[in-house]
């Protein structure tokens, strides 16, 4: 009876304790927002291309997707785990004004989302082996390295970015030519910074903090 007793004094004097003094922050994973990464018309070093478009892509249809962009051979190893993706397409037309014109060239990025920053990794080794068996690695003045791909009608370089949880894939396409190489860094760069002030945007490394009670 006298432990009983004690017991009860014991809970009686938790319950009096306001909560607050047991509360703690608690790190919660915190999903950055994909729209604000790629860059705008106005970021690129060529002037006159048209934002066609952007939004968050069906996870499904990303593998297939992915192959038509860079004409790799389909490899589910390279999306495992894929949380969510986010596509933006910039165009250049042989007439600005005339949405049916012929298109010249176009500069697309698209974002995907990993549980963590391994499986993000994981998925650039696995693409970038993929890329470097169909494509010419290549370099510009900086040291930004990009694949150079012939897909379709187009030649193409494609850099991969890997920030935290994110893999970030930016192709330079060109039906006309090559794709400049310093213009395309010029364009990892920048999208790279963007994709950095995402992250520190929501506490860095995609966690953010969140208050709670115990």
């Amino acid at each position: 009876m006298k432990h009983l007793r004690l017991l009860v004094v014991l809970v009686l004097l938790l319950l009096a304790v306001p909560f607050d003094r047991y509360t703690v922050a608690q790190e919660i994973a915190v999903d950055p927002d994909l729209a604000s990464i790629p860059i705008s018309p106005a970021d690129l070093a060529e002037p006159g291309y048209l934002l066609e478009g952007g939004g968050y892509l069906d996870t499904a249809a990303v593998g297939d997707l992915m192959v038509s962009l860079t004409g790799v051979d389909r490899d589910e190893s390279t999306l495992a785990g894929l949380q969510r993706s986010y596509m933006h397409r910039m165009i250049l037309l042989f007439d600005r004004l005339d949405p049916g014109s012929e298109l010249l060239a176009d500069e697309i990025t698209l974002i995907h989302q990993f549980p963590t920053a391994d499986e993000a990794e994981a998925g650039s080794e696995s693409l970038n082996l993929a890329l470097a068996e169909t494509g010419e690695s290549i370099q510009d003045a900086d040291g930004t390295e990009a694949i150079r791909v012939v897909v379709e009608s187009a030649d193409a370089l494609v850099s991969l970015v890997v920030d935290d949880r994110l893999l970030i894939l930016l192709i330079s396409s060109d039906l006309t030519g090559r794709p400049d190489a310093d213009d395309h860094a010029a364009a990892v760069g920048a999208t790279r910074s963007r994709s950095e002030a995402a992250i520190t945007a929501n506490g860095g490394s995609g966690l953010g903090d969140r208050a709670v009670q115990i």
